[in-house]
């Protein structure tokens, strides 16, 4: 009997580990991307190489960690291969001030330097000219290798019409850039469209924003109230007209995007209206009756028109471990997101940027004036520098895309970046 009871569990002890096996190497043969850690120049950098593939709300990517000296660096790349793993072939690496590494890949791809002190990282690009003896160091790097220039500002190729100066960018084969004027909204991609809305001169125009591929505005030719609003299609650029159910006062304002719809609070009527862009419709959700619609950090809840004339935005957030800075802005999810990080920093705000994989990372992108001065879409931001809009992408790094003198002298103008 014991031993009919010992073969039973040898048996089953068997079974298990084939089934171990099996489960193992079907995860392995069907797993959509993968983990890998190696090293390079004999065992002096540690790599740690995540790559993410046709992954359900996530972008197909590969995160890189490079370890020396106790100091980790981390890099995101978006970026097709066909030959799958061990991307870093080589590292270049600067101790000094500034501990800087940049890792050579496959496929010749070319990021910027990253640079670490005192906790906080950089790429050299926004670093360039501090450290006489690093700039002397990458200057005598092989520039098939590694040219600054590629990361640097340039102004050609530029075009001018109306006054509007764009450069032409590699940028604008897949996104489009979007920004008011005096009288509707201008796109530029690899020429300038302009799309005319109001019949006068509109300095200001608080009830507008700018959602997925269209801008929203209130009928700003109207005077005291509007019942129209204009739907412009960026992309298809196109206009059409959708109407409220009642009179809006433009004593109102625009609470916030909520799944792509858009809610608006008018003071003077105390009425709530939801503007669906889909459906072309507008139509009221609130009231002082029935209360005001609010939504707290993922939950809807009514408030009393009382409370709402108080309050100007819906509420997201975002902070968990970053209680230390004034906004935190979520972009994508585990494997291919990030934060940008918001500080004010006496007349300006500092901007970082972290990837989810490694929240302690943290790198310094550039500064601004105004925090509304910044918009963003996937990888992409775009801020306004004076009289330019420019883009920062990990790929091209800072980049000024337009130069328009109104952008300088008027804080009302709004501009967006969205993919084709």
């Amino acid at each position: 009997m014991k031993f009919k009871v010992k073969k039973r569990f040898i048996k089953l002890f068997f079974c298990f580990i084939f089934l171990f096996i099996g489960i193992f190497l079907c995860i392995k043969f069907f797993s959509k991307g993968y983990t890998k850690k190696y090293s390079v120049d004999n065992g002096k950098y540690n790599i740690k190489e995540v790559y993410t593939e046709d992954t359900k709300n996530e972008i197909d990517n590969y995160y890189i960690e490079i370890t020396v000296n106790n100091v980790v660096y981390n890099f995101q790349l978006y970026k097709d291969k066909s030959d799958k793993g061990k991307i870093v072939k080589d590292v270049i690496y600067y101790d000094g001030d500034y501990k800087c590494i940049l890792p050579i890949l496959e496929d010749d791809i070319k990021i910027d330097f990253l640079c670490y002190k005192e906790n906080t990282y950089y790429n050299y690009s926004a670093i360039k000219g501090i450290d006489e003896d690093l700039d002397k160091y990458i200057n005598n790097i092989s520039k098939d290798k590694y040219n600054n220039s590629n990361f640097q500002d340039k102004l050609d190729n530029e075009k001018v019409v109306n006054k509007i100066n764009y450069y032409n960018s590699d940028i604008f084969n897949d996104y489009i850039i979007s920004f008011t004027n005096l009288n509707g909204v201008v796109s530029a991609d690899n020429s300038i469209k302009f799309t005319e809305i109001f019949g006068n001169d509109i300095y200001s125009r608080p009830i507008s924003i700018f959602v997925n591929n269209y801008y929203v505005t209130a009928n700003y030719d109207k005077k005291q109230q509007f019942r129209e609003f204009y739907i412009i299609d960026l992309i298809k650029d196109k206009k059409k007209i959708v109407k409220a159910p009642d009179y809006i006062s433009f004593d109102s304002y625009i609470q916030g995007i909520v799944e792509d719809e858009i809610y608006i609070y008018d003071i003077d009527n105390e009425k709530q209206y939801k503007i669906n862009i889909n459906d072309s419709q507008v139509i009221e959700v609130g009231n002082s009756k029935n209360n005001i619609l609010y939504y707290n950090n993922g939950k809807w809840e009514r408030i009393s028109t009382v409370r709402a004339k108080k309050i100007e935005l819906f509420t997201y957030n975002n902070k968990n471990e970053f209680e230390e800075y004034d906004y935190v802005i979520k972009e994508g999810n585990k494997l291919s997101g990030f934060y940008y990080l918001i500080k004010e920093n006496k007349d300006i705000y500092d901007v970082y940027k972290v990837n989810v994989q490694n929240t302690k990372i943290k790198k310094y992108i550039f500064s601004v004036d105004n925090v509304d001065d910044i918009v963003y879409t996937n990888d992409i931001l775009l801020f306004r520098d004076e009289d330019r809009l420019k883009i920062y992408t990990e790929e091209y790094g800072i980049k000024t895309i337009i130069k328009y003198s109104e952008l300088k002298y008027n804080d009302n103008i709004k501009f967006y970046i969205l993919k084709k």
